[in-house]
């Protein structure tokens, strides 16, 4: 995937998480982090599908736009003092990540399959 494609993702996965923020009105703790989670992954995933047309190594790609936003936003919260929370959480964190945006890539796939590309 070229760099311009990646920088292009993160930016459409940054937007994504700022609305997903708005939506839940920055409420802190499980739930609202998974609600978080699922707004900006499952659509990231769904969006990634439609954007990436090489579909050889698309999964790869998936999951290097998705995780690496993911690290990224943890390592900004760090930098503006907040806390890393315990590694346990962290790995559960990217575990449901992963698994939201596989999701979403999934259900594109499903749609895409079933009634045609319709893009």
């Amino acid at each position: 995937m070229p760099l311009t494609k990646f920088l292009f993702i993160q930016g459409i996965l940054f937007m994504l998480f700022i609305i997903s923020v708005s939506l839940t009105g920055g409420a802190t703790g499980n739930i609202a982090n998974i609600i978080m989670n699922f707004l900006t992954f499952f659509t990231g995933g769904w969006l990634i599908t439609i954007i990436l047309k090489d579909r050889s190594q698309l999964i790869l790609n998936l999951l290097t736009s998705i995780l690496a936003f993911n690290a990224v936003t943890y390592l900004l919260s760090l930098g503006l003092g907040a806390a890393l929370p315990p590694s346990i959480q962290l790995l559960i964190d990217f575990g449901i990540v992963t698994l939201f945006a596989l999701a979403g890539m999934y259900a594109r796939l499903y749609f895409e399959n079933r009634y045609g590309n319709k893009d």
